[in-house]
């Protein structure tokens, strides 16, 4: 995700569900002086400044990193702050020891990162090589997502059907598989980690309107990459008469309410 100001659009989204982990784990970390903290997709800042950094000791530092030099410059923009500093990082980076420094960081947190990361195995290497002993990672994978109840939907509909099977396959989950927990927990074990917690979340948040969970659609899922330009304005329409006809979202008051699930963990490196 390239476009920095409309990604930074649906990030009080991000910090709802990332705001309700924290507070869910906050006795589970042990926390000493002077930590140096690693958060890995930060994107635009906004769940590191505004959520994250709430939850860290007063004389912390924060190092938050992404891969895209447009976040990284938007949020440099957006936000000042005394301990957090943005940088470049690509974790997926086979030469990621001429920029950091193996055992820099104390914590390593990421959120809603690993499901759009294709090479699971190298970036948990590395953010265990990332780690000093004794340091403690936290990631929090959507897993589970109601938007992926809206794209069998399009698919099946005959001005789609060049790109059916494509759509098919599609999911805002980037690498979805049917073993997440399995497959993430046995990974990090194997790679020398302590596995301190493992375990699925429901989260919910109201988004205000339909229109926007449509955009919200067609901007976090593939769906781009899928369908020609000129029909995206028309698949998002769609999408809204799908999630009003199959009731998709309860609507309340406040807004609609989207479902999705995450896997949460905490692993430690041994001393």
């Amino acid at each position: 995700i390239q476009d920095a100001e409309t990604f930074h659009k649906f990030t009080p989204f991000t910090c709802v569900g990332a705001r309700v982990v924290l507070m869910d784990l906050k006795d589970k970390f042990t926390w000493n002086e002077n930590e140096n903290i690693l958060d890995i997709g930060c994107g635009s800042g906004n769940v590191t400044v505004n959520v994250f950094s709430e939850f860290v000791p007063d004389d912390s530092t924060i190092v938050a990193a992404d891969i895209s030099d447009e976040m990284i410059k938007f949020a440099e923009s957006l936000y000042s702050h005394p301990r957090i500093s943005f940088k470049k990082m690509d974790i997926l980076d086979d030469n990621l020891w001429t920029s950091w420094n193996k055992g820099q960081f104390s914590k390593i947190v990421n959120f809603h990162l690993m499901q759009r990361i294709k090479d699971s195995r190298k970036a948990y290497e590395n953010m265990y090589n990332l780690l000093q002993p004794g340091g403690e990672a936290l990631s929090m994978i959507p897993i589970k997502h109601v938007l992926d109840e809206i794209t069998p939907h399009l698919a099946r509909m005959s001005k789609y059907s060049k790109y059916a099977e494509e759509l098919s396959k599609m999911s805002c989950i980037f690498y979805p598989r049917e073993d997440h927990v399995s497959f993430n927990c046995d990974l990090i074990r194997s790679l020398g980690f302590d596995l301190i917690l493992c375990k699925e979340k429901n989260i919910s948040y109201i988004i205000p309107s339909i229109n926007d969970f449509a955009e919200l659609y067609g901007f976090i899922t593939p769906l781009s990459q899928i369908l020609p330009q000129d029909l995206m304005p028309e698949a998002v329409e769609d999408s809204k008469k799908i999630i009003r006809d199959n009731k998709i979202l309860e609507q309340t008051e406040n807004g609609l309410v989207v479902n999705y699930t995450s896997l949460i963990i905490i692993a430690k490196k041994p001393f």
